[in-house]
Protein backbone atom coordinates (compact mmCIF):
# COMPACT_ATOMS: atom_id res chain seq x y z
CA UNK A 1 0.00 0.00 0.00
CA UNK A 2 2.95 2.30 0.76
CA UNK A 3 4.02 2.17 -2.74
CA UNK A 4 0.74 2.11 -3.97
CA UNK A 5 0.61 6.24 -2.44
CA UNK A 6 3.65 6.91 -3.56
CA UNK A 7 2.42 6.40 -7.30
CA UNK A 8 -0.77 7.79 -6.99
CA UNK A 9 1.31 10.72 -5.75
CA UNK A 10 2.60 10.93 -8.90
CA UNK A 11 -0.06 10.45 -11.04
CA UNK A 12 -1.21 13.67 -8.91
CA UNK A 13 2.19 15.78 -10.26
CA UNK A 14 2.29 14.30 -13.50
CA UNK A 15 -0.82 14.43 -15.00
CA UNK A 16 -1.52 18.32 -14.74
CA UNK A 17 2.34 18.58 -16.29
CA UNK A 18 0.80 16.16 -19.70
CA UNK A 19 -1.92 17.89 -19.26
CA UNK A 20 -0.06 21.14 -19.68
CA UNK A 21 1.90 20.09 -22.30
CA UNK A 22 -1.34 18.10 -24.34
CA UNK A 23 -0.27 20.13 -27.55
CA UNK A 24 3.31 18.87 -27.35
CA UNK A 25 2.43 15.32 -26.44
CA UNK A 26 -0.21 15.21 -29.36
CA UNK A 27 2.77 13.50 -32.05
CA UNK A 28 3.67 11.02 -29.55
CA UNK A 29 -0.08 9.96 -28.51
CA UNK A 30 -0.47 9.52 -32.19
CA UNK A 31 2.02 6.97 -32.62
CA UNK A 32 1.67 5.38 -29.75
CA UNK A 33 -0.84 2.76 -30.37
CA UNK A 34 0.49 0.15 -29.11
CA UNK A 35 1.00 1.42 -25.71
CA UNK A 36 -2.70 2.67 -25.86
CA UNK A 37 -3.65 -0.72 -26.42
CA UNK A 38 -2.07 -1.72 -23.43
CA UNK A 39 -3.30 1.21 -21.17
CA UNK A 40 -6.65 0.17 -22.47
CA UNK A 41 -6.48 -3.28 -21.40
CA UNK A 42 -5.31 -2.71 -18.02
CA UNK A 43 -7.97 -0.06 -17.10
CA UNK A 44 -10.47 -2.57 -18.70
CA UNK A 45 -9.32 -5.66 -16.74
CA UNK A 46 -10.83 -3.86 -13.73
CA UNK A 47 -14.51 -5.15 -15.32
CA UNK A 48 -13.48 -8.64 -15.01
CA UNK A 49 -11.43 -8.59 -12.13
CA UNK A 50 -12.50 -10.79 -8.85
CA UNK A 51 -11.16 -7.86 -6.35
CA UNK A 52 -11.70 -4.91 -8.45
CA UNK A 53 -9.88 -2.80 -5.88
CA UNK A 54 -6.51 -4.89 -6.19
CA UNK A 55 -6.36 -4.34 -10.14
CA UNK A 56 -7.40 -0.79 -9.20
CA UNK A 57 -3.99 -0.52 -7.01
CA UNK A 58 -1.79 -2.33 -9.68
CA UNK A 59 -3.62 -0.29 -12.32
CA UNK A 60 -1.96 2.99 -10.22
CA UNK A 61 1.07 0.95 -10.18
CA UNK A 62 1.34 0.67 -13.90
CA UNK A 63 -0.13 3.63 -15.23
CA UNK A 64 2.09 6.03 -13.38
CA UNK A 65 5.65 4.80 -14.49
CA UNK A 66 3.75 4.74 -18.12
CA UNK A 67 2.63 7.99 -17.65
CA UNK A 68 5.91 9.77 -15.60
CA UNK A 69 8.44 8.32 -19.16
CA UNK A 70 5.71 9.76 -21.43
CA UNK A 71 6.04 13.06 -19.73
CA UNK A 72 9.93 12.52 -19.82
CA UNK A 73 9.98 11.37 -23.40
CA UNK A 74 8.62 14.82 -24.28
CA UNK A 75 10.21 17.12 -21.62
CA UNK A 76 14.09 15.79 -22.19
CA UNK A 77 16.51 14.47 -24.59
CA UNK A 78 17.55 10.68 -24.71
CA UNK A 79 20.87 11.50 -22.95
CA UNK A 80 19.46 13.83 -20.25
CA UNK A 81 16.82 11.24 -19.57
CA UNK A 82 19.52 8.62 -19.34
CA UNK A 83 21.39 10.58 -16.69
CA UNK A 84 18.02 11.32 -14.77
CA UNK A 85 17.43 8.18 -14.52
CA UNK A 86 20.85 7.27 -13.51
CA UNK A 87 20.40 9.94 -11.06
CA UNK A 88 17.17 8.45 -9.82
CA UNK A 89 18.68 4.77 -9.42
CA UNK A 90 21.56 6.06 -8.07
CA UNK A 91 20.11 7.65 -4.90
CA UNK A 92 17.74 4.60 -4.48
CA UNK A 93 20.89 2.34 -4.16
CA UNK A 94 22.49 5.33 -1.96
CA UNK A 95 19.75 5.31 0.47
CA UNK A 96 19.24 1.32 0.35
CA UNK A 97 22.73 1.17 1.59
CA UNK A 98 22.18 3.79 4.70
CA UNK A 99 18.61 1.91 5.86
CA UNK A 100 20.90 -1.41 5.33
CA UNK A 101 23.82 -0.48 7.38
CA UNK A 102 22.34 1.98 9.72
CA UNK A 103 18.82 0.39 10.35
CA UNK A 104 18.61 -3.32 9.26
CA UNK A 105 15.54 -4.01 10.91
CA UNK A 106 13.68 -2.43 8.24
CA UNK A 107 16.57 -2.42 5.35
CA UNK A 108 17.63 -5.64 5.62
CA UNK A 109 15.20 -9.18 5.17
CA UNK A 110 14.33 -11.58 8.11
CA UNK A 111 13.18 -14.37 8.36
CA UNK A 112 9.18 -14.61 7.89
CA UNK A 113 7.81 -17.60 10.25
CA UNK A 114 5.14 -17.98 7.71
CA UNK A 115 7.34 -18.54 4.76
CA UNK A 116 9.03 -22.18 4.06
CA UNK A 117 12.86 -21.89 5.18
CA UNK A 118 13.43 -23.53 2.02
CA UNK A 119 12.66 -21.48 -1.06
CA UNK A 120 15.08 -22.87 -3.77
CA UNK A 121 17.37 -25.55 -2.98
CA UNK A 122 17.99 -24.09 0.26
CA UNK A 123 18.39 -20.59 -0.24
CA UNK A 124 16.56 -18.05 2.70
CA UNK A 125 16.09 -14.37 2.22
CA UNK A 126 16.80 -13.73 5.87
CA UNK A 127 20.36 -11.17 5.77
CA UNK A 128 19.73 -10.12 2.19
CA UNK A 129 19.44 -6.36 1.86
CA UNK A 130 15.86 -5.06 0.59
CA UNK A 131 16.83 -1.25 1.84
CA UNK A 132 13.92 1.56 0.82
CA UNK A 133 12.06 -0.94 -1.36
CA UNK A 134 10.10 -4.43 -0.47
CA UNK A 135 12.11 -6.84 -1.60
CA UNK A 136 15.49 -8.30 -2.08
CA UNK A 137 14.70 -8.60 -5.77
CA UNK A 138 13.04 -4.90 -6.54
CA UNK A 139 16.50 -3.59 -4.85
CA UNK A 140 17.77 -6.01 -7.23
CA UNK A 141 16.36 -4.49 -10.45
CA UNK A 142 17.27 -1.14 -9.53
CA UNK A 143 21.16 -2.07 -9.03
CA UNK A 144 20.82 -3.88 -12.72
CA UNK A 145 19.27 -0.57 -14.29
CA UNK A 146 21.58 1.31 -12.68
CA UNK A 147 24.59 -0.79 -14.00
CA UNK A 148 23.21 -0.48 -17.55
CA UNK A 149 23.35 3.13 -17.26
CA UNK A 150 26.29 3.90 -15.49
CA UNK A 151 28.22 1.09 -17.56
CA UNK A 152 26.78 3.13 -20.66
CA UNK A 153 28.16 6.26 -19.71
CA UNK A 154 31.62 5.28 -18.48
CA UNK A 155 32.33 4.08 -22.24
CA UNK A 156 30.55 7.07 -23.75
CA UNK A 157 30.89 10.12 -21.28
CA UNK A 158 34.96 10.71 -21.02
CA UNK A 159 34.55 13.12 -18.45
CA UNK A 160 34.19 12.19 -14.69
CA UNK A 161 34.59 8.53 -15.06
CA UNK A 162 35.80 8.33 -11.89
CA UNK A 163 32.14 9.00 -10.46
CA UNK A 164 30.62 6.90 -13.22
CA UNK A 165 32.85 4.04 -11.85
CA UNK A 166 32.22 4.47 -8.62
CA UNK A 167 28.58 4.55 -8.81
CA UNK A 168 28.63 1.10 -11.25
CA UNK A 169 31.10 -0.56 -8.60
CA UNK A 170 28.22 0.60 -5.47
CA UNK A 171 25.41 -0.55 -7.45
CA UNK A 172 27.75 -4.07 -8.34
CA UNK A 173 28.49 -4.07 -4.44
CA UNK A 174 24.81 -3.99 -3.76
CA UNK A 175 23.73 -6.22 -6.21
CA UNK A 176 26.02 -8.50 -4.35
CA UNK A 177 24.11 -7.77 -1.14
CA UNK A 178 20.83 -8.42 -2.62
CA UNK A 179 21.65 -12.29 -3.44
CA UNK A 180 19.16 -11.02 -6.39
CA UNK A 181 19.45 -13.36 -9.59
Amino acid sequence: VPQTVCYGLLLVIVVPLLVHRRAALAPIIANSKLLWLFMALAVASTLWAVDPAYVGRRLILFSAPVLMALYVVDRFDCGTAIRLKGWAYLLMIIASTALALLWPAVGVMHADPGVPIDLVEGSQLAGDWSGIVDHKNSLGFITLASAQVYAWRWSVEKEHRWFLGAALLLGMFVTYKTHSA
